[in-house]
């Protein structure tokens, strides 16, 4: 399953998109793949520990969505603001990035009630 939204995002992305953004068309079905086996394990690990409701994971896991489509927003604001020379473009990485991050965690808080800590948690202490 995993396989194949990853080769079908693949296929659809890189007809959608211009021939020089191949490698971004092979990054999106790599990510899409990824991230439904990652679902698939995390209901498989869920099932298993009997781990939290499925009304706070679904909170969390929309919540992480809209709030990674409010970090794509800005991420992709700022980088336009930047050249495409080399410097301009490691910049554009750096900068657009840091600020993706910070709208993730603002819009994730805002979205699911998940602070920066819940973010970085482990185990049942938190720590």
């Amino acid at each position: 399953m995993s396989a194949l939204t990853g080769v079908g995002v693949m296929i659809l992305t890189s007809i959608v998109m211009d021939d020089g953004d191949r490698a971004a068309a092979i990054a999106l079905g790599y990510g899409a793949a990824q991230t439904v086996t990652a679902v698939l394990l995390g209901w498989r690990v869920r099932r298993l520990i009997d781990g939290p409701p499925v009304r706070r994971t679904g909170r969390i896991a929309l919540g992480s969505l809209g709030a990674a489509g409010a970090a794509a927003v800005v991420m992709g604001a700022v980088q336009s603001r930047f050249g495409d020379d080399r410097l301009s473009s490691l910049s554009a990485i750096g900068v657009a990035g840091a600020a993706g991050v910070v709208v993730f965690v603002l819009a994730l808080r805002a979205m699911a009630g998940v602070g920066p800590r819940g973010l970085v948690a482990r185990g049942a202490g938190g720590g």
